[in-house]
């Protein structure tokens, strides 16, 4: 049965050749594909399973404990490669002159054909489209075999093909939605599916031939597929690419021989106890199994080394960072290193006591810097500290600006009317500083922290007395954190009071913040902040620890990391089956910390009152925004209006005024008598007395004239007099009266 049913193909193929088969010879395709293979045992191109150390190997330290190893991912060593029994001359097409026609036309590989690509995958499908087919279909088969019969396996993919993206009389390649790995293990089959209308040409075929491989057709009916050797002569004109999927596992890291961790990442952080050479080795560990090194020698000398290596105070009567930490490393150190300070700052190695010179231990230490402003003028101001051991030396560059970190007055305006200057600007009432932040983490980090079981954990960031000396006072506003995966439940939570409890554990201290998070509002794989519904203020004489407190499923990650590792720090956490209050450290001495980051502020300050100076000298407060001078003489005259607010800081406006002109006390003086009245400047007096009148005078000065009044009141005397014929009044007017009656007589005495 089986020679019967080849005859009548290879009939079929025959009569049909008169009209239907076509020579092509498709010269502008073989640049493109020079490397098709033509030999009937497989491809011809060599693959390697060599794989690439990882690149740019370098290491670099700020101290001698912190190590950073860093590289670059390899490049992967692979190239495309083709797998097909066919060339790229396209020699004849082929199609069913009577009949619509559904078949599977494939190129068939054993396992002794793919012994050379065990690993690699099957990437696109390349085909030679002649007419239009009404379906196109990229199909790929595992596990087939051939006993004189095909069994094409298991179809592991079937993909549908854009019809209207095929171009017509030459190559199209199918780019595969899910890669094909090689098992060489068991026989691989790939090609093209077709459903075409009859009278078409739709299979191509080329001058190749690889018997029972090149040209393998499944003829597809209504309950079967019925798979035989189309030709032996020739080969379908279809090829596939085929690519290593090679990827780095991980990367091995090893000091002197020793594996101190793995990553996925391009970077690990070291911790050495003390100086010394050392050699360390980077492996790329690949897919495949393959693994390679890069390899470098590493010297930390005995030094002394800093961090920051300079500090910016800007700060005015106690606000702001006035005091702020350096981080002194001297492992290697025989002697204790001595610390002074030059310029207008103190420095303590206890963050208690300052003074110009410290001694800190050989080892180093915390030094705690303190700005002191010579003065409350606005300057700006600079200083060293610099810190020696032996033949070792290090410097610290300080510099401060004495302008206030809180705000002055605004839009001062002066005014002068003649010996009167009037003041006036604009101010606040409250005011909130700049925040900072408070974290361990410098990079966030391509790994996430959870668990292989259910998750119910806190996690935090620690921070101890030294840590916090620079910001005594200020609040903890808001706590951030960067979420991974789902949670059930999500709180933020601060402790205070906490410490390390010998060296095998550390506790919290006091819960006092215990805030729930809602999921619905997260942001996954971004930073999400968390305003504190009661803000904590820092009290620097006892520890803070801040975080989260996260329940999640088993085999989740819900938090991300960060870097760098800070010992007994950045990575704090007690699951819920820990014994109380018993906190031990994530992943001792490894490259991690947990991203988290707090927010911290100055609490709110009001306006108190507003100081007037003029000239240096006082004159006066309001909580006002106007003040009026009166000046006695002509000249420059530089005023101030400090705006002092209820912390103690003080922010200034300067401006200055030439007052020219100056209306010195001036006036008339008049003195008067008058008997019972006198009248002045239509004002009548009756009495005795001084009495002012004042009026601008022609220059636009006030002028005041006084009035020196004395009022006289009258007196009466009665004489009775009795005579005969007449009486002259000799006494009085001198006349003489012939009649009796009553007479009188005024005069000034």
């Amino acid at each position: 049965m089986k020679d019967n049913r080849l005859i009548k193909a290879l009939i079929l193929l025959i009569l049909f050749t008169g009209a239907h088969i076509q020579n092509v010879l498709s010269s502008s395709l073989q640049n493109c594909h020079a490397t098709i293979s033509s030999s009937s045992s497989g491809d011809e191109l060599t693959s390697s399973d060599t794989c690439l150390p990882p690149a740019n190997m370098r290491i670099s330290t700020q101290d001698l404990h912190n190590i950073l190893i860093q590289w670059d991912a390899p490049m992967l060593n692979a190239t495309s490669q083709i797998l097909t029994w066919s060339s790229d001359v396209v020699s004849a097409y082929y199609g069913y002159p009577e009949n619509d026609y559904k078949v599977s036309m494939v190129q068939r590989y054993s396992s002794a054909d793919l012994a050379d690509y065990q690993g690699k995958a099957l990437t696109s499908i390349s085909f030679y489209a002649h007419e239009d087919a009404s379906v196109y279909k990229a199909v790929v088969y595992q596990g087939g075999s051939y006993d004189g019969s095909y069994h094409p396996g298991t179809l592991v993919l079937q993909q549908n093909i854009d019809i209207q993206s095929l171009t017509l009389n030459d190559w199209n390649t199918v780019t595969l939605n899910t890669p094909v790995v090689i098992d060489a293990t068991q026989e691989l089959w790939f090609g093209i599916y077709v459903e075409a209308p009859m009278g078409t040409c739709c299979i191509p075929f080329g001058q190749e031939s690889a018997p029972t491989k090149g040209c393998i057709c499944g003829t597809h009916s209504a309950n079967s597929v019925l798979w035989d050797e189309l030709s032996t002569t020739h080969s379908f004109s279809i090829y596939g690419t085929v690519e290593d999927l090679l990827n780095v596992v991980n990367y091995q890291v090893s000091r002197d021989e020793t594996t101190i961790g793995t990553t996925t990442g391009t970077f690990m952080q070291d911790y050495l106890n003390e100086s010394g050479t050392n050699t360390y080795t980077v492996t790329a560990n690949w897919s495949n199994g393959c693994s390679a090194s890069a390899q470098r020698v590493f010297t930390n000398d005995a030094q002394i080394t800093v961090t920051p290596h300079a500090l910016d105070f800007h700060t005015y009567h106690g606000y702001g960072n006035l005091i702020q930490k350096v981080t002194v490393d001297g492992s290697g150190l025989s002697a204790g290193i001595q610390a002074s300070v030059a310029g207008n700052f103190l420095i303590s190695n206890d963050s208690l006591n300052y003074a110009t010179a410290v001694t800190l231990p050989a080892a180093g230490g915390n030094l705690f810097v303190k700005y002191v402003p010579a003065s409350t003028a606005i300057e700006f101001e600079t200083g060293t500290v610099t810190l020696s051991s032996g033949g070792h030396s290090a410097t610290v560059a300080l510099s401060g600006q004495n302008q206030g970190d809180c705000p002055p007055p605004q839009n001062l305006v002066i005014t002068n009317n003649l010996d009167e200057v009037d003041l006036t600007w604009e101010g606040g009432t409250t005011y909130a500083s700049q925040p900072e932040e408070l974290t361990w983490l410098s990079e966030v980090a391509n790994i996430n922290y959870g668990s292989n079981f259910e998750m119910a954990r806190h996690i935090m960031q620690r921070f101890d007395t030294d840590d916090l000396a620079p910001y005594h006072g200020k609040r903890l506003t808001a706590v951030s954190f960067i979420p991974s995966a789902s949670a059930t439940t999500m709180k933020v939570v601060v402790f205070q009071g906490g410490g390390l409890n010998g060296t095998s554990y550390l506790t919290s201290g006091t819960e006092v913040v215990n805030q729930d998070v809602s999921l619905a509002s997260l942001t996954y794989g971004t930073w999400n902040t968390i305003t504190l519904n009661t803000p904590v203020t820092i009290d620097a004489s006892q520890e803070l620890w801040f975080g989260l407190y996260v329940e999640a499923p088993d085999s989740t990650a819900p938090i991300r990391m960060a870097t760098p590792y800070v010992a007994k720090k950045g990575s704090i956490y007690k699951s819920s089956t820990t014994p109380f209050n018993h906190w031990t450290e994530y992943g001792t001495n490894q490259a991690y910390c947990f991203a988290l980051k707090a927010t911290l502020e100055d609490a709110p300050i009001s306006l108190s009152h507003y100081q007037i100076d003029r000239n240096g000298s006082i004159l006066g407060e309001t909580s006002n925004t106007a003040y009026s001078d009166t000046v006695n003489a002509v000249g420059d005259y530089d005023y101030t209006v400090w705006a002092v607010w209820s912390n103690g800081c003080q922010a200034v406006a300067h401006e200055s005024i030439t007052v020219s002109t100056l209306c010195l006390p001036i006036g008339d003086s008049f003195t008067e008598e008058a008997c019972g009245s006198y009248t002045w400047h239509d004002e009548t007096h009756t009495t005795t007395g001084t009495y002012t009148y004042e009026f601008v005078n022609a220059e636009g000065c006030t002028q005041v004239d006084t009035l020196h009044l004395t009022i006289y009141n009258p007196t009466h005397t009665a004489v009775t007099v009795a005579e005969c014929g007449s009486y002259t009044w000799t006494g009085g007017n001198g006349q003489t009266y012939t009649e009796s009656g009553d007479y009188t007589y005024a005069h000034e005495d």
